[in-house]
């Protein structure tokens, strides 16, 4: 492909790229979207980055879950780190000036146009003066939807093995669900994967209504169900914390439990109104898992398809 064709997707996708962010990472009202507890993750990989504390192996992160869990939102809130940093972020903040370049691409749009990963890189480096091999500065690179590229694999194995010396690349590159199951092993003893999953409850409460959890008391729940040693424990550890668990949901919306088994998973349904919507997009949701990426990834018999979407 002529260099002028990638000269002229870059500045147009670039010129595009601030606007697209804010669609994400601000709401209606021009307030900011809440992060997912994920977020606290990458905030914490990319200030081991840029203080020169990252494992070798979190250079290249791969973040697989289900349409619709909010992989292209955290990307982009990454990308305008800033306006989610608070005070207490000082280590990042005073750091932030050693990031040299951070690049958002939707891989999606690299394969309409008919370009690789590959080809796409190198122009990149060209562009931008670099030699990854080499590299002396900070770059984060963001990759939505990698597995639109026939060989997302190979282009990340080769980024991994051409920065060994150095630890001034850090690529965050997120994609299906199944995308995990087509990693070769090559390639999954180089990258770390932190699959992101529909929200918890908690999370919906704090999106929807901005109601914080009661710290700790999940993980104590958690260990009296399934850490004791039979029935009576369980009863006696779940009745001390009844006092807790009933403050906490006598505030709690009403329905909030009933609408978050039918819709809160996905946090773009808790900013839909009108609830007969919501489930729409949620079916929407489930179709496009079924036929995009269920059915695209093995071949199933007729009487198995008629049954996934039950």
């Amino acid at each position: 492909m002529e260099e002028s064709k990638f000269n002229e997707f870059y500045r147009n996708w670039r010129s595009k790229l601030p606007e697209l962010a804010e669609s994400y990472i601000f709401d209606e009202n021009k307030k900011l979207n809440p992060t997912r507890y994920i977020f606290s993750l990458f905030r914490k990989k990319i200030e081991q980055f840029l203080t020169d504390k990252l494992e070798e192996v979190d250079k290249i992160i791969i973040l697989p879950g289900i349409r619709g869990a909010g992989k292209t939102t955290l990307l982009m809130q990454l990308f305008m780190i800033e306006k989610f940093l608070r005070s207490n972020d000082i280590n990042l903040l005073s750091n932030l000036n050693r990031l040299n370049e951070r690049l958002y691409i939707d891989v999606s749009k690299l394969k309409m146009e008919g370009i690789s990963l590959n080809e796409f890189f190198k122009f990149y480096e060209k562009a931008k003066g670099f030699n990854v091999i080499s590299l002396k500065e900070k770059y984060l690179l963001l990759l939505d939807e990698v597995h639109y590229d026939d060989n997302w694999g190979l282009f990340l194995k080769s980024i991994f093995d051409s920065t060994k010396g150095h630890k001034n690349i850090l690529v965050i590159a997120t994609g299906s669900s199944s995308i995990h199951l087509k990693m070769n092993p090559d390639l999954s003893r180089r990258v770390r994967v932190e699959e992101i999953f529909p929200m918890k409850f908690n999370e919906y409460l704090i999106i929807k209504y901005n109601k914080l959890p009661i710290a700790g008391l999940s993980d104590e729940l958690q260990n009296i169900i399934f850490d004791s040693k039979d029935a009576k424990e369980v009863y006696e550890g779940l009745h001390a914390k009844s006092r807790d668990i009933s403050s906490f949901f006598i505030d709690t919306p009403l329905y909030a439990e009933d609408d978050f088994f039918e819709i809160g998973g996905f946090p773009y349904s808790v900013r839909v109104v009108n609830k007969i919507r919501a489930l729409e997009l949620v079916k929407n949701v489930i179709n496009n898992i079924i036929v995009k990426d269920i059915i695209g990834f093995e071949q199933f018999k007729t009487q198995s398809v008629a049954k996934l979407n039950q």
